[in-house]
């Protein structure tokens, strides 16, 4: 499991919105790229999170197939912003500071992002808000899964985790990651386990909210 895939919302210099604030305080809708995604998907609960949650004025703009599509419609200025993972997000818009990262859904922040970007929960101003996006954010903390069947034998998972762990220790892989600028944040299967756990523990009228947020 790797968090490295956990998106961040970004924004282009032009815009003029430096921080989350002033994203809320911006008149005007902001447009935000939407690929052809299916409703529940991470990507777009994030944008549930800003738009519903912390009321940010964004316009969800769909039809672009991938990455590369959206990436161009940045450059030509037809959207504004986007919530892409942080190890998609062109190298030259992070070197040359071509975007304003707004707020990250990873709680550990990758060594080459700005230290004062925040971390979604974090910005919470009640409890109540605080458990509302923990459980809106668990998928982003779990990141890319891998995953066996449940009736998998718990030995042959410990085997496998402990497998998965030697390999993210390894110095060809950890090389061969670095070559292609593929960061590294990964998970433990207790961990995601947990994480999961407490997804499926939510009490009722939490997860009622939660579901008012993802419609």
């Amino acid at each position: 499991m790797d968090r490295c895939a956990a998106a961040r919302c970004a924004r282009l210099l032009r815009l003029g919105c430096e921080r989350r604030a002033d994203l809320e305080r911006h008149d005007e809708a902001q447009r935000v790229f939407n690929r052809k995604h299916r409703k529940g998907l991470e990507c777009l609960c994030r944008r549930a999170i800003l738009r519903k949650v912390f009321q940010a004025p964004l316009r969800q703009i769909s039809g672009y197939p991938g990455s590369n599509e959206y990436r161009l419609a940045v450059e030509r200025g037809e959207i504004e912003g986007s919530c892409p993972s942080w190890s998609a997000i062109p190298q030259d818009w992070i070197v040359n500071h071509r975007i304003n990262v707004l707020v990250r859904f990873s709680p550990k922040r990758p060594p080459d992002m700005p230290a004062n970007v925040p971390y979604v929960v974090d910005l919470a101003n009640t409890q109540e808000q605080r458990d509302l996006l923990l459980v809106l954010n668990g998928p982003s903390e779990v990141g890319r899964p891998l995953i066996v069947a449940k009736e998998v034998p718990r030995e042959r998972v410990a085997t496998l985790r402990a497998a998965l762990e030697e390999t993210l220790k390894d110095d060809r892989f950890l090389s061969e990651a670095q070559k292609q600028n593929l960061p590294l944040d990964p998970v433990s299967g207790v961990e995601a386990e947990e994480i999961i756990k407490s997804i499926y523990s939510t009490p009722p009228e939490l997860a009622k909210q939660v579901k008012a947020v993802l419609e």
